[in-house]
């Protein structure tokens, strides 16, 4: 399993938006419509530390726990970043390839 240091997140992020998604503007207007999940992974994969921790936290905390509106809703904390088509689990899952959250767990 790989995992990304705040450099490599970077890159990845660069080499989605600057040489892939160009690559298909001939095909499509929107080409990285076509890649939601990738575009979406490196949102979080770039996201500041502190709001990945913050992030983080709120996705790990169990829905059931959710008593009123004041509490972090998973869903919702994704959707305020940009995350739209990824799952509360599959978010999870890739801020724990952040080796800077590893660090601090």
């Amino acid at each position: 399993m790989n995992q990304f240091n705040e450099g490599g997140a970077a890159q990845l992020s660069f080499d989605m938006n600057r040489n892939l998604f160009p690559i298909f503007v001939e095909y499509t207007r929107h080409p990285e419509n076509h890649f939601k999940k990738i575009k979406e992974a490196c949102i979080l994969l770039t996201l500041n530390i502190g709001s990945a921790m913050l992030l983080q936290e709120a996705l790990t905390t169990n829905a059931d726990q959710i008593v009123d509106e004041h509490q972090s809703n998973p869903v919702k904390a994704l959707e305020e970043i940009g995350v739209f088509k990824l799952l509360v689990e599959d978010s999870i899952n890739v801020l724990n390839l952040r080796t800077d959250l590893n660090k601090h767990r």
